[in-house]
Parts: structure tokens; C-alpha cells; sequence
């Protein structure tokens, strides 16, 4: 036997108050009901996010660079401060070239087999590992380990139309440099 459906309805208890009587025999299947249409409605608010963002792509790359002009280093091709090699999963291997313009910018170019993708960074901060910085290093020596963690921009003169922004965390060791690129890259319009 099924129990009767009682909803919000109000009642005069024996002392003559009202009072809010109890969601007896099918409350569980609106209950039920009414999650499952909160549960859809969340789920389009999250979807029509997601779609509008297809064309944005999570970037990453991986580069080693050795850096030039001190005695005994090679020196690169065009004058750059720094040069190398490395890869992105997203747009393959490219050959990078850093251009040190001011104390606090550079100017990094990532040169893949479709084009140029030109970054300006700016310094954000630097931490050296350990006391490594109160170390006493030789005249001859070209310095001691640092990261430095640089923001970024996609500079106009890229050559890939994208636009975009991240993070260029650098370890750099004497005349070495490896890095970690990360960001995300819009097609430009």
C-alpha cells in the first residue's frame, strides 16, 4: 500500500499553534528529482566554460642553453647572451636564443620549424640552493648556482600568431642554463 503524499502543508498542533508537518511516502523521489536537476544545471554551467576555451592550449617546453662571450665558451650564432635546443610537446624542437636587454628583461626567442614565438620576460625572483651563495668562488669561476623564475609575455614579433602568458623557471649553473617554459598560448585574432 502506497503512503499518501503530505508536502508542506500546515497543520494546528493541539496547543493551537501551527506547525510544519512532515514529507512522508514519496519525499525521497523529489528529493531525488529535484538533486538530479541541480546536478544537470551544474553540469552546463561547467560545461559552456569549457567550450568557449578549445582554442587555448597549455603550453610547455624544455630547454639547455650554454651561455657566451666568456673566455673558453663557444660563442652563438647572432650575439645572443645565451643559446641552445629544446622541445615542446605541444609545437616540437626548436633552438632557443636568450637576449638579455636590461638587468630586469630579456628577450627569449623559441624558433620551431613553423615559425618564431618570441617571449618578454621580466625578472621575478631568484633562489640559490642551500648557502651556495656564501660560497668563495675562484676569480676564474662564472658563478654559482641560481633558479631564477621569470613571468612572460608573447611578444608582437613572433612569428606564430598566438597570444599568451607564463612562467620561465631557470637553473643556472656557471656557463649553463636549463630551463622549464609553462604557460598558456590563444590564437591571435
Amino acid at each position: 500500500m502506497r503512503k499518501p503524499l503530505v508536502m508542506n502543508t500546515i497543520a494546528p498542533d493541539p496547543v493551537g499553534r501551527a506547525s510544519r508537518a512532515t514529507t512522508i511516502g514519496r519525499g525521497k523521489e523529489m528529493r531525488k528529482l529535484f538533486l538530479g536537476g541541480a546536478v544537470a544545471a551544474c553540469m552546463f554551467v561547467v560545461a559552456v566554460p569549457a567550450a568557449s576555451a578549445d582554442s587555448t592550449i597549455a603550453f610547455t617546453a624544455t630547454y639547455h642553453a650554454k651561455f657566451a662571450g666568456h673566455s673558453g665558451t663557444p660563442s652563438c650564432p647572432n650575439g645572443e647572451t645565451a643559446c641552445g635546443a629544446g622541445s615542446s610537446p605541444q609545437l616540437g624542437s626548436f633552438t632557443y636564443a636568450l637576449f638579455a636587454e636590461t638587468p630586469q628583461t630579456q628577450l627569449v626567442v623559441l624558433t620551431f620549424t613553423d615559425g618564431t614565438l618570441v617571449l618578454d620576460e621580466s625578472f621575478g625572483s631568484a633562489t640559490t640552493p642551500g648557502r651556495s651563495v656564501f660560497s668563495h668562488e675562484s676569480p676564474k669561476a662564472f658563478g654559482n648556482p641560481v633558479v631564477f623564475t621569470s613571468p612572460w609575455t608573447v611578444d608582437s614579433a613572433s612569428t606564430l600568431a598566438v597570444t599568451g602568458a607564463g612562467t620561465d623557471v631557470e637553473h643556472v649553473a656557471g656557463l649553463a642554463e636549463q630551463g622549464d617554459i609553462t604557460g598558456v598560448l590563444t590564437p591571435a585574432s
